[in-house]
């Protein structure tokens, strides 16, 4: 669809005198495409692997553990908050409202009211969860150990070998 709408450049395919498909057009819609898979890629990854191997990984690309760590809660975190956000929804069609039939406006009022108690409870445990880290000594040593060694297989070098091979692809093929 980006690659119909947007014009400029040569035009590639047209029917009479309207210019159908454009280079910046097919530019733009190739954009688009690699931006949504990145995004879909990352949704893949995350939602394929164990949190604790993520975790692994990312120390082991050299980025510092608290980063790691921060990826983990937020990983562990989102389901929870929205676990709440979805409790104080059921809560409030058990009270009589119906939300198919409430205006705009007033749905949107409804939501923030909705939002609130829940980014309350979240940050209720966030402060337990902060609590029970500095417990535990977090980030009291410079270095962390790890309980499990990640090693790379076959198919993370196929990966890799895929990923580059694309984007050298890509590279060459646009301007």
């Amino acid at each position: 669809m980006q690659s119909i709408f947007t014009s400029g450049g040569e035009t590639i395919f047209s029917i009479g005198n309207i210019r159908i498909l454009t280079a910046m057009g097919l530019e733009s819609g190739i954009s688009i495409m690699l931006r949504m898979s990145i995004v879909i890629f990352s949704a893949l990854i995350v939602a394929s692997a164990p949190p604790l191997e993520i975790v692994y990984g990312l120390t082991k690309m050299k980025l510092p553990y608290e980063i790691a760590f921060m990826v983990l809660l937020a990983m562990k975190f989102l389901p929870l908050f929205r676990e709440e956000f979805s409790d104080s929804i059921a809560a409030v069609q058990l009270a009589g409202a119906d939300l198919h039939k409430i205006p705009l406006r007033q749905k949107l009022s409804l939501y923030a009211c909705i939002l609130t108690p829940s980014v309350a409870k979240a940050l209720s445990r966030a402060r337990y969860i902060s609590l029970s880290m500095e417990c535990r000594a977090f980030r009291v040593y410079p270095c962390r150990t790890d309980y499990c060694i990640l090693k790379m297989k076959g198919t993370d070098y196929t990966v890799i070998l895929a990923t580059l091979t694309m984007t050298i692809i890509i590279f060459i093929c646009l301007p």
